[in-house]
């Protein structure tokens, strides 16, 4: 990658700038869409479009193979700022995730490290469509450098420091994808640990949301029940997500 760049800014046309981004990549260079999720829908079309071209490029073996196409959701459903309600739809997460999962990525990472962490991923993978969910407004830090590695490599990860079940079954599993999911879910952790000081909590952050899928495709999805563990409980499980609105 050339250590400069360039921004193409107050463009305030989707379509345009999704084609752009489209016609900048097929050169085999890299890109980033940058716009609120409400108006990640106006050109949802043009991404399934696209899905479709990699589908059918894939199968044809002379085809090389290109620098991923990625989008950047800077709003999420949880914020209110002054734009609010009218500036608020996470549906692109479900229009996206409802494709064939080998072409598709959603990242969710939780503060600035863990999407530090992420990037070298987003920018070296190819053929696939790269959405990420990222606040443009200012957040909290929660997780190191190191932490947000594994996050990163791994997609999800036990947080230590907010779990207590170290060589127990938990009595709850909180999983959380997103900011402010992130942030509700250790408040969350907080009161009950406040009021219920005995109870056993395991805490895990998803960043590579869609490797929670169940179905496996080519060993990239991990088989997962919702608690998230390798062994049968009937524990129960909150998981928190930026796909409600």
């Amino acid at each position: 990658m050339n250590a400069a760049g360039r921004i193409i800014d107050s463009q305030l046309s989707e379509h345009q700038a999704e084609g752009f981004l489209e016609g900048y990549t097929l050169t085999g260079r890299h890109g980033i869409f940058t716009s609120y999720e409400a108006f990640l829908r106006v050109v949802d079309s043009m991404l399934t479009q696209y899905f479709k071209w990699l589908r059918e490029a894939a199968e044809q073996p002379w085809h090389r193979p290109y620098p991923s196409l990625n989008v950047v959701s800077t709003s999420t459903s949880f914020q209110q700022d002054h734009n609010g309600y009218t500036h608020m739809d996470p549906g692109v997460l479900t229009h996206l995730a409802e494709k064939k999962g080998q072409y598709i990525r959603e990242y969710l990472p939780a503060d600035a490290n863990s999407l530090l962490a992420i990037s070298p991923q987003v920018f070296s993978s190819e053929n696939t469509i790269n959405l990420l969910i990222t606040s443009k407004q200012p957040r909290p830090q929660f997780y190191s450098i190191e932490e947000a590695t594994v996050l990163a490599r791994a997609g999800l990860k036990r947080i230590d420091w907010a779990s207590n079940d170290d060589g127990v079954a938990p009595d709850i599993v909180i999983a959380a994808a997103g900011t402010e999911p992130n942030l509700e879910s250790l408040a969350a952790i907080d009161l009950l640990h406040q009021h219920f000081p005995r109870l056993k909590m395991r805490f895990i952050n998803v960043v590579d949301l869609l490797k929670l899928k169940k179905k496996t495709i080519r060993g990239r999805w991990m088989m997962r029940r919702l608690t998230l563990t390798s062994r049968r409980t009937s524990r129960c499980c909150l998981p928190s997500t930026a796909m409600r609105t």
